[in-house]
Protein backbone atom coordinates (compact mmCIF):
# COMPACT_ATOMS: atom_id res chain seq x y z
CA UNK A 1 0.00 0.00 0.00
CA UNK A 2 1.39 3.02 -0.84
CA UNK A 3 2.35 5.89 1.42
CA UNK A 4 0.02 8.76 2.03
CA UNK A 5 1.25 12.91 1.65
CA UNK A 6 2.39 14.70 4.47
CA UNK A 7 0.06 17.59 4.52
CA UNK A 8 -0.19 20.22 7.53
CA UNK A 9 -3.35 21.01 9.28
CA UNK A 10 -4.45 24.17 7.14
CA UNK A 11 -3.64 22.36 4.36
CA UNK A 12 -6.18 19.39 5.56
CA UNK A 13 -8.73 21.74 6.36
CA UNK A 14 -8.73 23.48 2.57
CA UNK A 15 -9.44 20.74 1.16
CA UNK A 16 -11.93 19.50 3.14
CA UNK A 17 -13.44 23.03 2.67
CA UNK A 18 -13.29 21.78 -0.96
CA UNK A 19 -15.25 18.73 -0.58
CA UNK A 20 -18.11 19.82 1.29
CA UNK A 21 -16.80 20.37 5.08
CA UNK A 22 -17.79 23.49 6.73
CA UNK A 23 -15.92 24.93 10.18
CA UNK A 24 -18.17 25.21 12.83
CA UNK A 25 -15.70 26.70 15.72
CA UNK A 26 -12.00 26.83 16.52
CA UNK A 27 -10.86 26.50 20.02
CA UNK A 28 -7.21 26.41 20.28
CA UNK A 29 -5.55 24.50 17.61
CA UNK A 30 -8.43 22.18 17.26
CA UNK A 31 -10.80 22.80 14.61
CA UNK A 32 -14.12 21.84 14.39
CA UNK A 33 -15.45 20.75 10.67
CA UNK A 34 -18.98 19.55 9.63
CA UNK A 35 -20.31 18.11 6.80
CA UNK A 36 -24.48 18.50 6.37
CA UNK A 37 -25.93 16.84 3.60
CA UNK A 38 -29.03 18.33 2.00
CA UNK A 39 -30.91 14.55 2.44
CA UNK A 40 -30.40 14.17 5.79
CA UNK A 41 -31.77 18.05 6.50
CA UNK A 42 -34.99 17.29 4.49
Amino acid sequence: MPKLPVLSGRKLIKLLKKVGFDEVRQKGSHVILVKYDVEELL
